[in-house]
């Protein structure tokens, strides 16, 4: 984070999001009304997680809403270049990173929504302001 912040600069970054106690639907909370937060290019799913949807018996709906599927931390920027520059330093790190998606306007002007888009699922969740 640190190198993060001293490389890029705070003002690069717009948003930080820890995906716990919220999993993937957390970054719905921020940001600007309008605005869709669209996931469509995860890193797979860890086994454990599988294991857990199998047993527990949960829809995909529940699982991205409750955990955060082996994603950790995501960074809201404004340009590909600061997402690169973010990228390479995670990897300087030894930290995977990846682009896992893109914010679009969501046609609500009074909420936030976040998309999530897999091979087995696409599911849309709805946060009001």
């Amino acid at each position: 984070m640190k190198r993060l912040i001293e490389d890029l600069g705070s003002r690069r970054i717009m948003g930080l999001i820890h995906c716990s106690g919220g999993g993937q639907t957390k970054i719905g909370k921020f940001g600007q009304p309008g605005i869709k937060y669209v996931k469509n290019n995860l890193f797979p799913t860890p086994p454990l997680f599988q294991m857990l949807q199998e047993v527990r018996g949960l829809p995909v709906q529940e699982m991205f809403r409750a955990y955060n599927m082996g994603h950790r931390l995501e960074a809201v920027v404004a340009t590909q270049d600061i997402a690169e520059g973010c990228i390479a330093i995670s990897k300087e790190c030894h930290i995977d990173a990846q682009i896992v998606g893109e914010v679009v306007p969501s046609g609500d002007p009074h909420g936030r929504q976040v998309q999530i888009v897999t091979d087995k699922a696409s599911v849309t969740y709805d946060f009001k302001v």
